[in-house]
């Protein structure tokens, strides 16, 4: 089911930045003030702050989202495509050859940043409007809810980043913001949820057709994925606390389902980014993505897809004997055109497929897919709550790792056995890690969860170098735009 907020967008995107003597897409400057003419009633503080979603569809719509970026050059996926070179960026990254003028890197910092000056914008704004108090406060917590968010994936990529309060009168006064530390940015992320979460209502708060926007608990979850990255187990437990307090949310009844239409901002869903078919194929404006293709096989399957991200084999025996999980996540097309797995076979992910491997119609247009993406789940946050406390409370770690293997069993008590009673140490973190494999895979986690369990180990046989490769290196085109002022990461 899909909502409303995804015409309020196009609307926005066209409406809004035709008042503008910027262009709300031009990659540069990334904030002039100047909306005065704007900012006059709700239905002005509404298209703005349905536009700061805008950005979030970019990472998920094609190679530079999650299920591109987060899974190549791990031990979970190939590359795939139609050959070793097809996609250059792609394989500049599957091989840890990444250069400062790759198109998605080069991309994203602008497209992030465009996210955080249309957050400015609200948050400077709409406090002044004379409008229904509980919807602008409302706006407002979503508006720092996504500043939040664009930061989180700006520190993620390339560490400590320009932190920007508010929007500047004149553009080249941005480009005089150096870099705050990685912590710095750290710390003003979670400032920003906390915000949110003063002000955002509960999920079940809101009305059908505004399903997808930031909630409180959207807010919490990010702050124990924060918190996570940041080893911060503390921190992991509070949050986690705090959004189980919230009683929002339950595991879906089946894995399958989850990922199917009908599964859209389920019962465990925290936050989704929505897309909508809308017969419009690609484009940089678009409610549709281009998941679906990008990520299907390019030929023996139903639609012709572009063959990106097949599952390693490493990955495929992660899974135990008779998990559900498996057949739900996994589908192979032998015979395409390049096969790294083992020359033949090559397996697919189900989460961002269509029909007849999910209940997800093909799209008239390539590009122009409804496939949701799921950001947070609550099976993610039960795992990382069970990873905080495995020392200090291990019989509770067990309890949570358990509710997520119940679930995956789908009634059948032949497999997926019990985390033992009494499991602690090393035994109880493998078994939590294990369950983060197979239950999230292919969602985009796994460099991250390696990252910051300083598995390393597992990443240096492909290219991986230690100190340098943890993150991407700054655009060289915003070396160049910052006069200097922006130092590049190390080894690049």
């Amino acid at each position: 089911m899909k909502k409303i907020i995804y015409t309020l967008i196009a609307v926005m995107v066209m409406g809004f930045t035709a008042c503008k003597s910027d262009d709300f897409l031009e990659p540069t400057p990334y904030g002039l003030a100047g909306d005065d003419n704007f900012f006059r009633n709700e239905s002005d503080a509404l298209l703005a702050i349905n536009a700061s979603y805008r950005g979030l569809r970019q990472w998920y719509n094609n190679f530079q989202g999650d299920y591109g970026w987060g899974n190549i050059g791990t031990d979970d996926a190939w590359k795939g495509g139609a050959s070793p070179a097809d996609q250059d960026p792609l394989t500049a990254l599957e091989n840890y050859e990444i250069l400062t003028t790759v198109g998605e890197i080069v991309n994203r910092w602008p497209e992030d940043y465009q996210g955080i000056r249309n957050a400015n914008k609200v948050i400077a704004n709409v406090p002044n409007i004379e409008m229904d108090e509980a919807l602008k406060t409302r706006i407002v917590g979503e508006a720092y809810f996504l500043r939040g968010a664009y930061y989180f994936d700006l520190v993620r990529y390339f560490g400590g980043v320009p932190i920007y309060r508010e929007n500047f009168e004149l553009a080249e006064e941005y480009l005089t913001v150096g870099r705050s530390t990685e912590q710095e940015t750290w710390d003003f992320i979670e400032e920003n949820m906390l915000e949110a979460i003063a002000r955002l209502p509960k999920k079940s708060e809101y009305a059908a057709e505004d399903m997808g926007r930031a909630t409180k608990g959207s807010a919490l979850g990010f702050l124990v994925r924060l918190k996570a990255v940041q080893n911060d187990m503390a921190g992991v437990k509070k949050y986690s606390e705090e959004l189980f307090a919230l009683g929002e949310y339950e595991l879906a009844l089946t894995y399958r389902e989850i990922f199917q239409p009908a599964g859209e901002n389920g019962p465990g869903s925290i936050f989704e980014v929505q897309f909508k078919e809308a017969n419009e194929g690609g484009g940089a404006v678009q409610l549709g993505n281009a998941t679906g293709h990008a990520f299907g096989p390019r030929s023996g399957g139903s639609y012709g897809g572009w063959g990106f991200t097949m599952a390693k084999q490493e990955l495929l025996d992660e899974f135990e004997e008779g998990d559900p999980r498996y057949e739900h996540s996994f589908y192979n097309i032998p015979g395409q055109p390049y096969a790294p797995l083992d020359g033949v076979n090559s397996y697919f992910g189900k989460k961002v497929a269509y029909a007849p491997y999910s209940d997800y119609p093909i799209p008239a247009q390539a590009g122009d897919g409804g496939v949701n993406w799921r950001v947070l789940r609550l099976a993610d946050i039960y795992l990382m709550y069970a990873e905080a406390v495995a020392e200090s409370d291990p019989a509770t770690a067990i309890e949570y790792v358990n509710k997520v293997r119940r679930r995956a069993r789908e009634g059948d008590d032949s497999v997926l056995p019990e985390v033992p009673a009494g499991t602690t140490g090393q035994a109880l973190i493998d078994a939590i890690r294990h369950e983060r494999r197979v239950e999230l895979n292919l969602e985009g986690l796994r460099k991250q969860d390696l990252l910051r369990w300083g598995r390393t180990d597992l990443l240096t046989p492909l290219g991986f170098i230690v100190g340098k490769h943890e993150k991407v290196p700054i655009p060289q085109v915003e070396i160049d735009n910052y006069g200097g002022v922006l130092e590049q990461n190390p080894g690049y």
